[in-house]
């Protein structure tokens, strides 16, 4: 594999979230990982097409928005709720101006998140990833469920306090 090949394939991983949350928020109805894998797919054959140093972002929400608007055709087949495309094209472009802040904001909060005790991590894994209660927790680290709530409070603030912190350092 050739270095821009790879500088390419960083790109397409590092997208992935923005990307999903950016399918997510044009058509909220449609399966957003089997658009995404369809992007993925197109964003991996259009791979020589791409100029490295161009708006890799702008590139990878148009090919989006194209799997996007397949999908919501073919849904519409099945009678899904289907947005028109003049809703579509607002979501897309306000979803494009924001975006920047909140994938600066996902990645500050990976880097945040290396930074707290694996024990830390793991609370939050259940918590959020796996959607764990805070009672199911509870009983299965033999804690009180108040005492997690607590920890939980202060992870929140940590985690609010270092991400703003990483931004500001960024801006």
């Amino acid at each position: 594999m050739t270095h821009s090949q790879i500088q390419y394939l960083q790109l397409v991983t590092n997208h992935q979230a923005l990307l999903r949350g950016y399918i997510h928020s044009i058509a909220p109805g449609v399966n957003a990982d089997d658009v995404l894998q369809e992007t993925n797919t197109i964003l991996w054959k259009k791979m020589d097409s791409f100029e490295l140093g161009s708006n890799f972002k702008a590139f990878s929400c148009k090919v989006a928005r194209f799997k996007t608007m397949e999908a919501l055709r073919s849904q519409k087949k099945e009678q899904w709720l289907v947005f028109d495309s003049e809703i579509v094209d607002r979501v897309s472009e306000r979803f494009s101006s924001s975006a920047d802040a909140t994938g600066n904001a996902q990645f500050a909060l990976r880097l945040c998140m290396k930074d707290l005790k694996q024990t830390e991590q793991d609370l939050i894994y259940k918590r959020y990833e796996e959607g764990m209660t805070v009672r199911a927790l509870a009983k299965q680290s033999d804690r009180k469920e108040g005492a997690l709530q607590q920890a939980f409070f202060r992870l929140h603030n940590a985690l609010r306090k270092c991400i703003k912190q990483k931004l500001t350092t960024e801006a």
